[in-house]
């Protein structure tokens, strides 16, 4: 579950890079079975690569984890050169929409 309309703004695919002109990314991946393994109720600590740190970034303490091969990953998720593809977004008034939480318009900073 995606807490935050903005998630594909805030994870920057290359840190070498200016997050402003980064492309929104997420993806939606589909496994076959047995291709992944689902972790058991973990620290958010240990859901993330190692040289990650959320820090007060973590929506909650504890969440599962996808381990996967490399090899499973180099066929099954996008590479870089994709992430162009993977998000889009449209500007919308907000003043006719039925979702009644909504108050902020979002775009892409791009």
């Amino acid at each position: 579950m995606l807490k935050r309309r903005t998630l594909p703004w805030e994870r920057n695919p290359d840190p070498a890079h200016d997050p402003h002109t980064s492309p929104p990314w997420l993806a939606l991946v589909v496994l076959a079975d047995g291709e992944g393994q689902l972790s058991s109720d973990v620290d958010v600590s240990q859901c993330v690569t190692s040289d990650v740190n959320l820090g007060s970034e973590a929506d909650v303490p504890r969440g599962k984890y996808l381990s996967v091969t490399k090899d499973i990953a180099e066929k099954v998720f996008p590479c870089r050169d994709e992430l162009d593809l993977l998000c889009h977004v449209r500007k919308v008034d907000l003043r006719d929409t039925s979702l009644p939480w909504a108050t902020t318009t979002v775009t892409s900073p791009l």
